[in-house]
Order: C-alpha cells, then sequence, then structure tokens
C-alpha cells in the first residue's frame, strides 16, 4: 500500500467491480481506462446517503465498501465512492492519492475538510478522479493543471490555482464558473477519513443527517432527489417534480438511480418538516 494513502488492494475483486459498473474494456494503467472506468462508476453507482440518514454506522474498510456499493449494488456518498474507486484503480496498476477539501458550494466562510478526492498519475500526467460529489460531481476525470478545462456536455469542469491551492469549478450552460471544493496536495490516511466521516454523519447540522439526498450522472442526464424534490437534468433543461407518497418515493429510487429499498424509515425522514438554520 502506498505511504499516505487508504486502502488495502489484497482482496480487490476486480472483476466483481467491473460487472457492477458495466466496464468491459482492458485493465490497463492508461489515461483511456482511466477515463473509462471513472465514467462507468459515476453512471452505474448512484451517490447516496440512505445509511448516513438513517443513522446506520459505515464500513470504510476496503471489504465493507465493496461488499455495499458492488455485492449489495447500493451508492455510497464521497468517501464510499472515491474509496472504493481508489482500491479498483490500485488493482488495475494506477498509482493514487486520496486527497481531502472543503467545500465551497453555498460558500459562508472556512468549513472542514469534508470530501474526499484522488489524484491519479496516467499518461505522464495527473488528474482528479472523483465519483462522489452527487449532482455536480465528475463525470470523467480532470487535469491537476491550472485552467485545463473538461468540456462536457451538461457541465464543464476546471481546476484554478488559489493561494497554492487548487480550487474545482465547474459551469452549466454556459453559465459563470462555479466553485465546488478547494484542496491541497497533502495525502490523507484511512483514519482522515474515518474522522471526517464521524463528523458529516453525526454533526446536527450535515445535510446528510437531516434530508434523503440521491444523484446519478451520465453523459446526457443528470438526476438529482433531495427528499420529495425530483429534478433531472438534460440537453432540454432541467425539469422538477415534487414526490407526493411514499410509494412514488420508493418507485423513483428504484427505476431511476437503480436501488431497490423500502424501508418506511426512508419516507419519513424524507416526507419529515426540516428545521431551518436560519
Amino acid at each position: 500500500m502506498a505511504a499516505g494513502s487508504p486502502g488495502n488492494i489484497m482482496a480487490f475483486d476486480l472483476h466483481a467491480y467491473f460487472e457492477r459498473i458495466g466496464y468491459g474494456g482492458p485493465a490497463r494503467a492508461d489515461e483511456a481506462t482511466l477515463r473509462a472506468v471513472h465514467e462507468a462508476q459515476a453512471a452505474a453507482i448512484p451517490f447516496e446517503n440512505i445509511d448516513v440518514l438513517l443513522g446506520r454506522q459505515l464500513d470504510l474498510s476496503p471489504e465493507g465498501i465493496a461488499r455495499k456499493l458492488v455485492t449489495a449494488k447500493r451508492g455510497g456518498y464521497c468517501y464510499e465512492q472515491n474509496l472504493l474507486l481508489l482500491a479498483a484503480l490500485r488493482a488495475i496498476g494506477f498509482e493514487v492519492t486520496a486527497l481531502a477539501a472543503r467545500v465551497r458550494m453555498s460558500y459562508g466562510g472556512p468549513r472542514p475538510r469534508t470530501h474526499a478526492l484522488l489524484r491519479v498519475k496516467a499518461g505522464g500526467a495527473d488528474w482528479i478522479a472523483d465519483t462522489g460529489f452527487g449532482l455536480s460531481g465528475l463525470l470523467e476525470p480532470v487535469p491537476l493543471r491550472a485552467g485545463a478545462e473538461v468540456s462536457l456536455p451538461l457541465v464543464s469542469f476546471r481546476v484554478v490555482d488559489e493561494d497554492g491551492l487548487f480550487l474545482m469549478q465547474a459551469r452549466k450552460d454556459g453559465g459563470d464558473w462555479e466553485n465546488l471544493y478547494v484542496f491541497s496536495l497533502e495525502p490523507q490516511q484511512e483514519v482522515d477519513f474515518v474522522m471526517a466521516n464521524h463528523f458529516t454523519a453525526t454533526w446536527p447540522r450535515s445535510p446528510f443527517i437531516r434530508s434523503l439526498i440521491v444523484g446519478r450522472v451520465t453523459r446526457d442526464r443528470r438526476l438529482m432527489l433531495v427528499d420529495r424534490d425530483f429534478s433531472e437534468t438534460t440537453a432540454a433543461g432541467t425539469a422538477r417534480r415534487e414526490i407526493g407518497a411514499a410509494e412514488e418515493l420508493f418507485s423513483a429510487i428504484e427505476r431511476d438511480f437503480g436501488l431497490a429499498v423500502d424501508d418506511p424509515a426512508i419516507a419519513e425522514r424524507a416526507f419529515a418538516e426540516k428545521e431551518s438554520w436560519g
């Protein structure tokens, strides 16, 4: 295991992972494979916080993450998504380092480093890989080079320099660049994510313990469910609707996100009135 990075690839089942994400290409540590695997995981494994919402403890060990996201065909949020991707990329042969970022969306002041992402070496260059940022998340890796831009049909991404740090930005529909998160290149240990996950899953103002959040991104569709609010973004624009009943909620979760869940507690939390933090 590389120093400064979490994860253990010894027991990682790359064949099962490829089946889960629908990837049938070569397992080579090159740029084309990095792009293809990254997009396949982002499209196949939804972003979701159901276990955190219901107060269940997450197992962030490589075995625990694979058991949930690969074997049980569930989704997860950033720690689960990107630690799974880290294990898969290392099993292929990539050099990968785990990093941590401060979220800048709806920026209201400094925030703790609660977002996990990856630095990957491929094709003689460094890349940021990140399948765990929900609706605004990357579909393809982004070059770790100030000003380099990845243009996709619905959202474009770039990394810019900010006083020696790196700022990930997104632009939708040709609009202004919006800040997503800021990060340094300091390698993270597994215990760093255990601590960050504990904060994210228990802090009273964390959005992940207050609202149901499920997301999925593909090249031509971006789907998001926040409690009862469902949105679908395509080249034609964004369509929104409000879900009116528990049965409709579970149907949408299965049909649009591929998750077969029907715990009544999920609907109770999604339909509950939320306390305003002002």
